[in-house]
């Protein structure tokens, strides 16, 4: 089973030509965002905060490299989207598991 470190590598390097993996794009035109959190469970949780591990990691360091995307925060519009649909499953879980580590080791330096 590849590590986690093998699945954010591979959706860094697919965010080097198309949207982070959870963002959901227009497709009338695709340089909009139709939805900064479009994800299916799966119904394997394990798979699923995996899942959510990896975008978490994907959005870091895509925000590192590339800056902002979706105009405004990132992390916001994702924060907006999860909060307006009422439920946090899987992969929202390890999605803000791994964002609550991030901001704990970055209040920390």
């Amino acid at each position: 089973m590849p590590d986690i470190q093998d699945h954010v590598a591979a959706a860094i390097a697919r965010c080097e030509s198309k949207p982070l993996p959870f963002v959901e794009l227009d497709p009338d035109n695709r340089d909009i965002p139709r939805s900064a959190w479009s994800v299916t469970e799966t119904g394997d949780y394990e798979a699923d905060v995996t899942r959510g591990l990896v975008y978490a990691e994907a959005l870091i360091q895509h925000s590192k490299r590339f800056g902002s995307f979706l105009g405004r925060g990132a992390l916001e519009a994702v924060l907006q989207e999860v909060v307006l649909r009422g439920k946090v499953g899987p992969i929202e879980q390890g999605f803000l598991g791994r964002i609550a580590m991030a901001a704990i080791v970055a209040s920390q330096n």
